[in-house]
């Protein structure tokens, strides 16, 4: 069944630490393929990017409230303002990083040592999982409460399913297919995107679709803020960010950001790192 969305243009809060000047309404951090990460700025098929942040992020995902990048094997955990909380050695070149909200969700998968963590501050909590109860890779995650974290994954047969594991013990405790989605999938509050021989789904929980006109097929998704998710197609070199949320659904192609942007002040981790973890 498909369902209409109402659209409905909002402003978003400038975070003022981030902000570099641009008066223009501050929608998130973006990263990009080059690996450079960018402040967004702009209103729906209007955007800028601001100065570079970061340089060298294989992945990262930014809330409105902070943020996580991996950077060379190393995890950062950042404040609202931008600012390295803590840093920690995963050793990891592919995590899976997720912060939807308050630094209390702030979660990752490190598949090289089939290792979940969450993050608060301080020493990241590591639950390690069997990777033989998954049966697929793990293409994105969220906290669950407290004690529990939801993984996405895609299987061999480009189908997807979603497995809750237990953050006490790291055992699997529900295994359920999505029925009609192909992975890569993607999770954005109630909502599931990927993409099909139609276009970019959208489906909401009540299984709803709303199909995007976005011909790639090869999409990734990374978290630009609390409401919007960066999307890329590495075969097409062309960017997008979706604006989603139970009220709002916008897609707008993202300029590609400005030759030779400066980099703003470094963001490097403390002298003293609040946690330090050596790869094996």
């Amino acid at each position: 069944m498909k369902t209409r969305f109402v659209g409905v243009i909002g402003l978003v809060s400038c975070v003022a630490a981030w902000a570099g000047g641009v008066s223009t309404p501050k929608v998130g951090m973006v990263r990009y393929s080059d690996g450079a990460v960018y402040s967004l700025y702009g209103l729906h098929a209007n955007f800028l990017t601001g100065e570079r942040a970061f340089s060298l992020v294989q992945a990262a995902s930014f809330s409105d409230e902070g943020g996580l990048i991996s950077t060379r094997g190393r995890i950062m955990l950042l404040g609202p303002d931008g600012s390295v909380q803590g840093a920690f050695m995963a050793g990891e070149q592919n995590p899976v990083l997720n912060m939807d909200g308050s630094v209390s969700s702030a979660i990752g998968w490190l598949p090289r040592s089939s290792e979940l963590f969450t993050w608060t501050g301080g020493q990241p909590a590591m639950t390690p999982v069997n990777p033989g109860e998954l049966g697929g890779q793990v293409v994105a995650l969220r906290m669950v409460g407290t004690n529990a974290a939801e993984l996405l994954l895609t299987e061999t047969d480009s189908s997807a399913a979603s497995v809750t594991i237990s953050l006490l013990d790291g055992s699997v405790t529900n295994v359920t297919a999505l029925s009609g989605v192909s992975g890569p999938v993607f999770q954005q509050q109630s909502f599931l995107l990927f993409h099909d021989w139609n276009g970019l789904e959208v489906q909401a929980s009540n299984g709803s679709t709303r199909t995007l006109p976005i011909t790639p097929g090869d999409l990734q998704f990374e978290r630009v803020g609390t409401d919007w998710v960066h999307i890329s197609s590495p075969s097409a070199q062309r960017d997008w960010v979706l604006h989603l949320n139970a009220t709002t659904l916008q897609l707008s192609e993202l300029p590609a950001p400005e030759p030779n942007s400066p980099l703003s002040k470094p963001m490097t981790p403390p002298a003293h790192p609040r946690a330090m973890r050596v790869a094996e």
